[in-house]
């Protein structure tokens, strides 16, 4: 019973955790009854930490949130390609072929991934997305001090699903998401009028090179489809002529451009199919979930395909009125017998394809791959010198991969009273890899010429990270709360890899070791770690609304000196509620502040402090080993980073409109490197803690609800934007820069190959052709100016409307499927007038540019011109078209293949409709939906045939001949019992 004074028209909001807010006005009433309508707990509400610790208004550092039905409808292969644009700050480089894993950034670093509270090293193909209850992202150094794994470069959390308290009783779900990959969204496009060969001659005779440039690869050929004046085909002996067999020689067969869509002609529609059922258990005392999961790819490339089986448990109990119970477990199993290479080389089907086989050739053709009579021995191909037959590769150069993961926790808490809380918690992480390699006879791999080679590696992971700490939660007085939280951790790492190869196959075919033609070669590895540390975390909170965190971590690591593994790191927050503080205007709903300062660590990479023998070369059958070249330091510290973070949370018009914004300043330093010595020394490099950086960056993330009416039509949207940039403070003694990047400039910087240009930017030339600089120098900068995402759910009625976009701005990518198009011939570009001179055997391309005419220029060390006395006059040299291309685009400069990374793409479309009720009782459903999706549907880019979003930091934004970016569309069926 309670008594309120209030004017008839002020509007009262009545809310509690667990249940919507409801409005209610005054009017004329004296008795006002609402009943709150239960729902999910949201994140502005709830958040569990790193150590399973729920809170939300008292955190001082940002935390974003994804709820795992967002990834249930048009499912990615990885798991980790459906946060892309859902949350700032986090960057998720996504690739383009089957079974390539996505890369992800969090503020511009790799960071630490926990599944229910344990640190898990995983690469997101052994995480179902059916078993994904949310996904938490928070940067380790503000507020994951106490995270059990020491770990500077942030956190993304996974909370799994569990029972639904809200509905007792067994539940029986299950979700089917069908995707199919036909069209792509970026695909080369190859020129059509020219075909193999060199300077416009091409004949064949044994693909080899004793023909007419039929071992060179060039598409620097004839013209196509010429006739003559009697409508004659002009002739051209090709690989598949008819062969005199008086002579042996190729008779001249017309020359056509029967291959205009090579590439689109080998790959086929490619299928996703993903599948889970679960079974939920909820009962007074506790629940249960069992979930099963199929995921099949069946791959665009012929003969690719992959599997992924997950079964999940987890359960709840309470075993007493203060001990309860909480286990995981998931096995999950990957598996596939073959898929594609990627990347340069002659073992990618794109590069073979793509630049080296003209449209003189019909790539179906090749679908018979063995040369007849020579089956098993020979692939058949056009060219027998450089590249390999794509189908041959697709059926025959085979890599499998079969990966068992197991991971799981168990948690025990035991209420030893009202306030006190002891905790038990161990997690552990196994998986078990085999990999092999299957390598035909006659495969091609430049000048390593094999008889068939069997490649077989296995590796084995054990990690165990173990917790006990005592948690005390007691209201001190009406006004004052404390929270504490006192522990210790162990985490135990075990890994072993072993590597072995054949020297050449006995029998073509047979891939077995003991068919080795030789002795095997083979290597092994083992690696241990052990780390231990105490914590603890101490929180006193003000009339619920202001709210001060301190946390406390000392770590002793095995991979440090003995007499120097001990470090430690702490942390503070404050936040305050100042909106349930002072009086706010009507139209702000709720306001947060907070402010943060952390100081992590990250310790070395295992035996970096131990000088150990290398194996050497075999000398007439004898061994030999080789000492380090590294001059390892017993001293060596862990590195550490110091980070501020200040933020603001703001609620307005009812909850209609709310922003979150984020600003971080951190130093990185004491970071370990490899500096080079002289050689005299008798080592190449030493290690050693130098340089330091410095790493800020911008973060906001809206949410807004333009337009509601009632409870069935709503439109909701979600923007998120960041911005990171790093810098480089200070430099090791002895050095003036790190990779061309000086004190006080960004760590991102785009370095190559330099066109020499004149004072007016004019290329200038040299005997007809671009010169370049002496020294690698600046092209800009590789990262973005910001990264954005868009998310919009449309709900009216039974329908939802689902869009997301997301994009780059800015930054630089490096694209070699650019330049080598250029250089092979291949490219739309490379089609002009003066190729037919060229073939006609006339010079006619002027480059425009100038070229020196007199005087000189002085460079200082670093190639900058301190002195200019040069006088310049246009270039009017004439060179063959075929050599400028490859002079401007594949060996003078890096500039012509440098281009702006910006992007935006329509990167997921959901229509759900959810049948009514009367509906899904006739196949005995409690609900059912069914939804049109789509994912990768539309980009808009400068960057000419790929996908700019595929390079990453780690291929230091170089695109790498990329598979073509597939567009996926098909629909998903969700059903409840």
């Amino acid at each position: 019973m309670y008594r309120i004074q209030a004017g008839p028209v002020i509007p009262w909001f009545f809310r509690h955790l667990g249940f919507s807010t409801r409005e209610a006005a005054v009017g004329g009433r004296r008795v006002i009854d609402v009943a709150l309508a239960p729902e999910a707990v949201s994140l502005d509400a709830l958040v569990v930490t790193a150590l399973g610790i729920e809170r939300r208004r008292a955190l001082g550092y940002a935390v974003q949130e994804v709820d795992g039905r967002e990834l249930e409808k048009a499912k990615e292969p990885n798991v980790l390609g459906s946060l892309t644009g859902k949350v700032a700050g986090l960057t998720v480089y996504n690739q383009t072929g089957l079974f390539e894993t996505p890369e992800i950034r969090l503020q511009g670093r790799r960071p630490l991934i926990v599944v229910d509270g344990v640190p898990h090293e995983t690469d997101f193909w052994d995480i179902s997305p059916d078993d994904v209850g949310k996904r938490q992202r928070a940067q380790g150094d503000r507020g994951f001090g106490t995270v059990r794994l020491p770990w500077q470069d942030g956190a993304v959390l996974i909370t799994t699903k569990r029972g639904n308290r809200n509905r007792p009783g067994l539940a029986v779900a299950y979700n089917s998401s069908n995707l199919f990959q036909n069209g792509f969204v970026a695909i080369p496009e190859v020129q059509t009028l020219y075909g193999t060969g060199y300077g416009g001659r091409y004949a064949y005779r044994d693909g080899k090179g004793g023909g007419v440039f039929d071992g060179a690869g060039w598409i620097w050929g004839p013209r196509l489809d010429q006739t003559g004046p009697d409508g004659s085909c002009m002739k051209v002996a090709q690989y598949d002529s008819p062969v005199d067999p008086a002579t042996g020689a190729y008779t001249p067969t017309c020359w056509t451009s029967r291959g205009r869509n090579n590439l689109e002609n080998f790959l086929h529609t490619g299928l996703i199919t993903d599948h889970n059922l679960s079974v939920t258990s909820t009962t007074e005392s506790g629940s249960f979930r069992a979930s099963l999961s199929h995921l099949y790819q069946r791959g665009q490339v012929p003969n690719t395909r992959l599997n992924k089986t997950t079964f999940a448990l987890s359960g709840v109990q309470n075993l007493g009125d203060r001990f309860r119970a909480d286990a995981t477990w998931t096995y999950n199993r990957q598996y596939t017998p073959n898929y594609p290479r990627t990347g340069y080389g002659p073992q990618n089907y794109v590069y073979n394809l793509l630049l080296w086989t003209g449209v003189d050739v019909d790539v179906r053709d090749l679908r018979n791959y063995w040369q007849q009579g020579r089956e098993g021995i020979q692939q058949r191909h056009y060219n027998y010198a450089w590249y390999n037959n794509p189908y041959f590769l697709a059926y025959e150069n085979l890599q499998g991969y079969y990966k068992d993961t197991n991971y799981g926790r168990v948690a025990l808490d035991y209420d030893l009273s009202d306030a006190l809380k002891l905790t038990v918690r161990s997690g552990a992480n196994l998986y078990s890899l085999t990999e092999d390699l299957k390598v035909p006879l006659s495969l091609i791999n430049y000048e390593d010429a094999t008889n068939g080679n069997y490649v077989l590696e296995d590796a084995k992971n054990f990690d165990l990270d173990t917790d006990v700490f005592l948690g005390y939660d007691q209201p001190l007085s009406t006004d004052w709360e404390l929270k504490a939280t006192v522990g210790g951790n162990n985490r135990w790492y075990r890994y072993t890899h072993q590597w072995t190869r054949t020297a050449g196959l006995n029998v073509p075919g047979l891939y077995n070791l003991g068919n080795s033609a030789t002795d095997l070669r083979a290597t092994n590895r083992l690696e241990r770690k052990r780390t231990t540390a105490l914590f603890g975390t101490f929180d006193v909170g003000f009339r619920d609304a202001v709210f001060l965190g301190v946390t406390a971590r000392n770590d002793w690591s095995s991979a440090l000196p003995e007499q120097n593994n001990s470090y430690f790191y702490p942390s503070v927050s404050l936040a305050a509620v100042v909106s349930d503080l002072l009086p706010v205007p009507a139209t702000v709903r709720y306001l947060k502040l907070r402010a943060s300062w952390a100081r992590v660590a990250n310790d070395l990479e295992l035996y970096s402090t131990t000088p150990v023998y290398n194996s050497g070369v075999n000398w007439n059958g004898t061994p030999s080993v080789v000492f380090p070249s590294a001059q390892l330091n017993p001293d060596i510290q862990p590195e550490q980073s110091t980070t501020w973070e200040f933020g603001a949370d703001a609620r307005f018009f009812g909850d209609r409109l709310g922003v979150d914004v984020t600003h971080y300043n951190s130093v990185d330093e004491n970071d370990i490197i490899y500096l080079p010595v002289s050689e005299a020394s008798g080592f190449g490099s030493r290690l050693l803690n130098a340089n330091k950086y410095r790493r800020r960056g911008w973060e906001v993330a809206l949410n807004a609800t333009p337009l509601k009416r009632g409870e069935s039509v709503a439109w909701d949207l979600g923007l998120n934007w960041s911005r990171n940039r790093r810098y480089l403070l200070e430099l090791a003694p002895g050095l003036d820069n790190l990779n061309g990047v000086r004190p006080g400039e960004r760590m991102d910087l785009f370095r190559g190959w330099l066109f020499n240009r004149a004072p007016d930017g004019q290329i200038i030339y040299a005997r007809g052709l671009p010169t370049y600089q002496p020294a690698i120098g600046k092209i800009g900068y590789a990262d973005p100016d910001w990264v954005a995402g868009l998310n919009s759910r449309l709900r009216a009625g039974n329908f939802a409307l689902d869009l997301q976009f997301d994009g780059r701005y800015k930054g630089l990518i490096y694209s070699q499927t650019h330049r080598k198009m250029w250089w092979g011939g291949t490219h739309p570009g490379t089609v002009t007038s003066f190729r037919d001179d060229e073939n006609a055997g006339k010079a006619t391309y002027v480059g425009e540019g100038v070229v020196v005419v007199s005087g000189g220029v002085k460079r200082d060390k670093d190639g900058n011109i301190i002195e200019d006395t040069r006088v310049f006059a246009p270039n009017t040299t004439p060179v063959f078209w075929s050599t400028w291309v490859n002079s401007y685009y594949h060996n003078t400069s890096d500039e012509p293949n440098v281009f702006d990374a910006s992007f935006v793409k329509f990167r997921e479309f959901g229509l759900t409709y959810r049948l009514p009720a009367r509906w899904s009782r006739r196949f005995a459903a409690d609900a059912a939906s069914v939804s049109l999706v789509g994912r990768n549907l539309w980009m808009w880019s400068e960057v000419d045939f790929i996908d700019p979003e595929t390079a990453s930091p780690d291929s230091r934004y170089r695109e790498d001949l990329q598979t073509p970016s597939a567009r996926n569309v098909g629909f998903n069926v969700n059903l409840t019992f």
